[in-house]
């Protein structure tokens, strides 16, 4: 508000005569009366002066709230003689919402006029037009407008400009004039977030030609499923199920080419959920769908490699709000259908409900484990990549498909008639420039809810002829069913247990691919040979050689030929290393040292990173790598020595070491496959194969280590076993983080008492040296001589370098040291009075306990003067 204030001021102070009209988004809320703000602490009593409120109509407003913004606001209304016309004129008598937030609804926009303006104003409205968070304001006002400037003249204020003639633009000029203005103005400017990915270079014709040659077929046959028989009738649309609909949209979305966000739609969702079932009534009897729901704005978002071209950049697809509830409301039909139909094989896990990427590695390994372990056992794997396989799919191809098992025959015209005629643009650049319009009439739509079951339903039919070839291609057997695939999309596994028939299944999957029309990308796709030998031999796919390997990264799990799990554990490793030194350099430049933003980031990013696919690999593994890599980023982050043990590191910051996070998604993912197992068939036949996975051995001994029993946990239900499971793991770490975390260096060591909970000082001390000081003193590894003593084993003395001749200790330091004796004075002495006649040890915990945010900053800030004195008198040496 202080430039707005100043310059209505400066305006008003030149021409006080003047009718005016102002308004914008002052970010101010003034509440629905003036008694509200009166109370409000930011309220300046105008003491002799006196305002005219009189014919002034009561103002209403569905927003209660006030900042200072808002008083800021009503003050200088009342001093410049305006009337604020939100509440006071119709139609927005209630006072509407002027701002759509994530959390709460606003009133941040305003429009002032004068006094002797306020009579003309025939009507003030909130328009329902969603261009952003901030919804359009418009008033009308009726001015005898040549009356007016006769009498009060405006005189003219800018002179005009001189027109100069002979001027050429062209983009070339403006990458010039670009490059002139970053070399001198912004040349000096730091850029601290060092922005890895730059804006969109490519022209718009090279982008068109992209997406023709990928989403276009020059002369495509008709992608509209023509039906030759009457289709059966659908009942009305029902407004609730609408609403439901409604209520499964995220929130947070950038809008699509109607720009309706999804949050407008919410905010009225129930006179949305009346006005969509009659549209959607109307566009199930005819067919027909309005040209903006097929219509896709790409946003290429920058991978790698060079910026010019166009495969380098993820496209992510922006479509209209109201068509994805249309979408969905298909989508619930076909669900129905392919759930009764059942033409979605087990090995499919794929965009499915309680399937997993775990599960199916998990099926994996229990195979490989299973037919690799006889002395010349094997499992031969391989590992198929195809080409954009969802962009790829002919649309013709997949109408007849369904029609062909069964479909609603208006259900399948309805969703052709969705991808009939559907185009594309891309964003080109940050003011929103988009490219032509080009025809998408291959694949499902990107970014469409549809998509993924319409894939899983086209390539349901995949397995069918290795299952018809099952004795032909050597199939695995898992309990008594044959898998000869696994699939989670596109990611396709032909299993077969000898090389015999892994050679005869992909003949097999070739020629399935070749009539489908997918295309295989033979660089990609590897063997595997599940084995005890590392002996290599000649793959061809298609005419093609494809590569044996040693090791395969599927699922983002890296899967190696001897069933070890070092390979991961490396690629984990250095993963989760190239993490934490981001999220170090970010917290030391941008981050503003503060301690628990970080520790979240680090849970949320790093430890989850860490914990993927834990199920499988953890059981088996050597966790202490990563338990250093952890143990690393908490001392750099708190900037501890390494005196300090990592269990009072994580004693005190309330962080899980590594091996309880990953076994407690180990032993959670076990107990809740067992009570999936009736809605999860291949871990149905899994849990009852004849033969004993090790996996499952592995679990069952941690659990009895925890003093857990596996056959009294799987009685309980899946809620209460978590608990039980959750509860013991944190005891008992709790309980070895008390064992080891009492050494010289820690919080115990002083008598600190330890509390269930992330420490209050990280978020009340605000300063970042004062909290590293406090941190320091805690840990008992606060910069003495006592402490140099002990790192350098007895070289450096101990004695402080006062004239008291005795050890510089903290608690020295602390409350005996004359060199600190002013700071001391004026400091601390009012907080340690009152603990005199305590015992040393007793008041040195006491300060540091943290139990009082004042006392807790003081000592922070005594600390902070010792390190400064130290610092000044060279007296302070780096540990």
């Amino acid at each position: 508000m202080g430039i707005p204030r100043g310059f209505l001021l400066s305006c008003y102070l030149k021409y006080p005569n003047v009718p005016s009209i102002t308004g914008g988004d002052f970010n101010a809320r003034i509440a629905s009366n003036r008694e509200a703000l009166i109370k409000s602490k930011w309220w300046v009593d105008p003491g002799a002066q006196t305002y005219d409120l009189v014919y002034i109509p009561t103002r209403i407003s569905k927003d209660v709230k006030v900042n200072k913004a808002g008083v800021m606001l009503y003050q200088m209304a009342l001093r410049l003689n305006l009337i604020i016309l939100n509440g006071r004129c119709p139609p927005d008598i209630p006072g509407e919402f002027t701002h759509l937030g994530l959390k709460s609804n606003s009133v941040l926009d305003y429009v002032l006029v004068s006094r002797d303006l306020f009579l003309n104003v025939t009507s003030f409205k909130i328009d329902n037009a969603q261009f952003s968070d901030h919804l359009p304001l418009t008033t009308k006002l009726c001015v005898d407008w040549h009356l007016l400037v006769r009498s009060h003249p405006i005189p003219v204020i800018v002179e005009p400009s001189t027109k100069i003639k002979g001027i050429r633009w062209s983009p070339a000029l403006a990458h010039r004039y670009m490059d002139f203005i970053r070399e001198k103005f912004l040349g000096d400017q730091p850029d601290g977030r060092n922005t890895k990915y730059p804006l969109t270079v490519i022209p718009a014709p090279t982008w068109e030609q992209f997406l023709r040659k990928y989403f276009s077929v020059a002369e495509a046959p008709a992608t509209r499923w023509r039906p030759s028989n009457p289709l059966p009738v659908w009942h009305n649309t029902d407004p609730a199920e609408i609403l439901e609909l409604i209520a499964e949209l995220k929130t947070g979305k950038a809008p699509g080419p109607d720009l309706v966000p999804v949050e407008a739609i919410k905010l009225h969702s129930a006179w949305w959920a009346g006005i969509l079932a009659k549209t959607f009534d109307a566009i199930n009897a005819t067919g027909l769908i309005p040209g903006t729901w097929k219509e896709a704005i790409i946003i290429p978002i920058y991978k790698k490699g060079s910026p010019g071209d166009p495969g380098n950049y993820r496209n992510i697809s922006l479509l209209s709000s109201i068509g994805k509830i249309y979408a969905r409301f298909l989508l619930a039909r076909l669900m129905k259908w392919s759930a009764e139909a059942d033409l979605i094989g087990h090995e499919q896990a794929g965009f499915r409900l309680n399937r997993s990427t775990t599960d199916q590695a998990i099926i994996l390994y229990h195979l490989a484990r299973k037919y690799s372990t006889p002395r010349r056992g094997q499992l031969c794997a391989a590992f198929i990549d195809l080409k954009a396989a969802f962009d790829s799919i002919p649309r013709q191809l997949l109408w007849d498909k369904l029609a062909c098992w069964g479909i609603d025959r208006r259900l399948l015209w309805l969703i052709s008639q969705l991808h009939a005629g559907s185009v594309a643009r891309v964003r080109i650049s940050p003011a929103g420039d988009l490219t032509n319009p080009v025809p998408v009439n291959k694949g499902v739509r990107q970014g469409c809810i549809l998509a993924p079951l319409l894939f899983n339903l086209f390539i349901s039919d995949m397995r069918n002829p290795l299952i018809d070839s099952q004795k032909f291609i050597h199939t695995p057997r898992i309990a008594d069913y044959r898998c000869p695939l696994l699939l989670y999309a596109d990611d396709a596994v032909l299993l077969s247990y000898s090389r015999v028939g892994l050679r005869r299944a992909l003949k097999i999957f070739a020629s399935y691919c070749h009539s489908n029309h997918l295309s295989i990308n033979h660089t990609k796709s590897k063997v595997l040979i599940f084995s005890r030998s590392r002996k290599l031999y000649s793959w061809k796919l298609e005419g093609t050689k494809i590569e044996q390997v040693h090791k395969f990264k599927y699922l983002g799990i890296y899967f190696q030929y001897n069933l070890g799990w070092k390979e991961h554990v490396e690629y984990l490793q250095n993963k989760t290393k190239a993490l934490s030194h981001s999220l170090l350099r970010f917290f030391y430049s941008e981050g503003a040292l503060f301690i628990p933003a970080a520790l979240k980031v680090y849970s949320i990013k790093v430890m989850a990173t860490m914990a993927y696919a834990a199920p499988l690999w953890a059981a088996f593994a050597n966790l202490s790598p990563l338990e250093s890599l952890q143990s690393q980023f908490l001392r750099r982050l708190l900037k501890l020595p390494t005196c300090v043990s990592n269990a009072a590191i994580r004693l005190e910051m309330k962080i899980p070491s590594v091996e309880l996070v990953l076994w407690r998604r180990v032993l959670i993912y076990w107990i809740s496959l067992w009570h999936k197992l009736p809605n999860h068939y291949l871990i149905q036949c899994m849990w009852r194969d004849d033969f004993t996975n090790l996996w499952s051995g592995k679990i069952h001994a941690k659990l009895l280590s925890y003093e857990i029993s596996p056959t009294e946990l799987l009685k309980l239900d899946l809620n209460a076993a978590k608990r039980c499971i959750n509860q013991r793991l944190d005891d008992v770490e709790l309980y070895q983080n008390f064992l080891a975390g009492g050494g010289a260096c820690s919080p115990l060591n002083l008598g600190i008492t330890p509390i269930y909970r992330a420490p209050s000082y990280l978020t009340s001390l605000i300063a970042a040296s004062h909290r590293y000081a406090f941190i320091r003193a805690r840990f008992n590894v606060f910069p003495t001589n006592v402490l140099r003593h002990r790192f350098t084993k007895g070289q450096v003395p101990s004695m402080c370098a006062c004239e008291m001749k005795t050890s510089e200790s903290l608690h020295h330091v602390m409350f005996i040291c004359p060199m600190y004796s002013l700071a001391r004075a004026s400091i601390l002495n009012s907080i340690i009075q009152p603990m005199a006649d305590k015992p040393v040890d007793l008041q040195l915990a006491w300060v540091l306990q943290d139990v009082d945010p004042y006392i807790t900053l003081q000592v922070a800030k005594f600390l902070t003067a010792v390190l400064s004195y130290k610092r000044r008198n060279g007296m302070l040496t780096d540990y």
